[in-house]
């Protein structure tokens, strides 16, 4: 979740994984897929910045579980093996809507 601004000066969290766009004009408007619209007080760079973060994050900690997932289901011997050399984690199935 990122943390934006409305115009009022509340605050709320935001699902980045809902945002469809981001636009400026005069006020920087985020669309939701579902077409909700928020008007936040940050501009778009700093939406972007925070979106791009929290993404970078998420596959960050997923590197990092899947790494150590390896490792405790590795023989002794794991000091032999490349990081090339560790199977590579499965495919996620991908979805449209709410199929």
């Amino acid at each position: 979740m990122i943390i934006l601004t409305k115009l009022s000066g509340e605050r709320f969290a935001l699902n980045p994984d809902l945002v469809q766009r981001v636009e400026a004009s005069h006020d920087t408007v985020v669309t939701l897929v579902d077409g909700a619209k928020y008007l936040v007080a940050e501009s778009l760079e700093v939406v972007a910045e925070r979106m791009l973060s929290y993404r970078i994050a998420v596959v960050s900690g997923a590197q990092e579980t899947t790494q150590l997932h390896l490792v405790a289901g590795m023989s002794e011997d794991f000091d032999d093996e490349t990081e090339a050399d560790l199977p590579a984690a499965p495919p996620v199935p991908l979805r449209r809507g709410n199929v």
